[in-house]
């Protein structure tokens, strides 16, 4: 079964990219599939079959620590690794320390710790923005607002990012919190006692959201104010459909986030 020969792997697919300079080529046709890093391209297909006319253009690796990141380029337009390597390894590192909180999730208190992700095969497709999801993530199309994906071959399983309620913030500073929101959900896994799964879900999105935001801000030059003024604009979807904000950190905290150099203001 398919699914079952993509256990354990994660599919995440990131449209119009931030680490990507330029403008996002059309699809192109390509005769001969690759190989690509220890299964077949054909192999791929079936599990993506939407991308079966586009040109791999390139494809390696990102080194994260321990981790190894596969990519798979399908646009004419280089990916800048060493950029894009820089997130997963802050949040590898910040999950390594396990640090334990405690927060209010809507109307709940809860105890909760962050751990790193058990270790997984990885791969990230990098698209034009007018190539299709696959054809089983269908369910998402009921959204009008740009998202991204991670899909898992162990269940078929969407999570997205909404832009519903960033205002405030410009189209390049989204790209980025996209890519920090799913380094974060790739790299650490957050873990409470005595919730159930749709609790633990929405946990890990309200970390993942209030850890990325400032990561983002940091690396477009925002100062303390302007990111806080940035993130209050900024909610976090749960299951329950309600709006909680994401954690504020505190100035000093915010001052701590490295900034990699990835753009000028």
């Amino acid at each position: 079964m398919l699914k079952d020969r993509f256990k354990r792997r994660v599919f995440l697919m990131l449209l119009a990219s931030p680490f990507i300079t330029g403008a996002v080529g059309a699809c192109q046709k390509k005769e001969e599939r690759p190989k690509v890093y220890g299964f077949g391209f054909d192999e791929v297909i079936e599990f993506y079959p939407e991308l079966k006319d586009l040109e791999v253009y390139e494809y390696g690796l990102l080194n994260a620590d321990e981790r190894t990141i596969r990519f798979i380029n399908f646009t004419d337009v280089k990916l800048r690794t060493d950029l894009a390597t820089q997130f997963f390894i802050h949040f590898s590192d910040l999950a390594s320390r396990s640090h334990k909180f405690s927060g209010t999730l809507g109307d709940k208190q809860i105890n909760f710790v962050y751990v790193p992700s058990v270790s997984r095969r990885e791969i990230i497709f990098i698209t034009p923005d007018n190539v299709p999801r696959p054809y089983w993530t269908s369910q998402l199309e009921q959204y009008s607002f740009s998202a991204t994906s991670i899909m898992t071959g162990d269940n078929g399983q969407i999570t997205t990012a909404s832009f519903m309620r960033m205002e405030r913030t410009s189209s390049e500073f989204k790209k980025s919190f996209v890519v920090a929101l799913e380094a974060c959900r790739m790299s650490m896994r957050v873990k409470s006692t005595g919730y159930n799964s749709a609790v633990n879900q929405d946990l890990q999105k309200y970390v993942c959201v209030s850890y990325a935001f400032p990561l983002a801000a940091k690396q477009h030059g925002l100062n303390y104010k302007e990111y806080k003024d940035a993130i209050s604009g900024t909610f976090v979807y749960t299951s329950d459909q309600k709006n909680v904000p994401p954690i504020v950190l505190s100035e000093d905290a915010y001052d701590m986030i490295p900034n990699f150099s990835l753009f000028n203001r």
